[in-house]
């Protein structure tokens, strides 16, 4: 039982009118929330850093992350979703990792398990975003292994000495 001639053309003219639509979408208005969004967030991340300390603002980074993802799926096309993760992500994410890194080992030092966690996590969300993290593990390694020497190299003397 194939198609008739008819609806082949009504579902062909329904393609062409979904692929119309599509395109006025990303011309329209696709182009321009982006835009506005990541100005947007660029705006409310400088705010949020300039009032309170990095560990709150990785919590708020998931917050948004999550909010947006769920606003997309209920309102928005679903090509839009990579999109608006990438820009939050920059946004978000790769142009405040200067922040994270500068404390990381803060972090480190402190033991916060769950604040390191979500470094990790929101970090390797972008390419290379573990990279730094990685390098200023090792120098915080190397950092406490000199120390745990030095300990060692003054208990050694004293002991000698006396």
């Amino acid at each position: 039982m194939g198609m008739c001639a008819g609806e082949e053309t009504s579902l062909a003219a329904n393609d062409v009118d979904c692929l119309s639509k599509l395109r006025v979408y990303r011309d329209y208005f696709e182009k321009r929330f982006i835009a506005d969004t990541e100005s947007y967030f660029a705006n409310e991340a400088a705010e949020f850093i300039a009032a309170n300390p990095v560990t709150e603002y990785m919590k708020k980074v998931e917050i948004r992350l999550k909010e947006e993802k769920e606003r997309c799926d209920l309102h928005l096309h679903e090509s839009t979703q990579d999109l608006l993760a990438k820009t939050l992500e920059e946004v978000l994410i790769t142009k405040q990792l200067d922040l994270f890194q500068n404390e990381f080992g803060n972090l480190l030092e402190s033991n916060k398990d769950s604040d390191l966690e979500r470094m990790y996590t929101l970090c390797s969300r972008i390419e290379n975003g573990l990279d730094e993290l990685r390098v200023a593990l090792e120098k915080q390694i190397a950092r406490q292994g000199e120390a745990a020497l030095d300990k060692i190299a003054d208990v050694a003397v004293n002991v000698s000495i006396n």
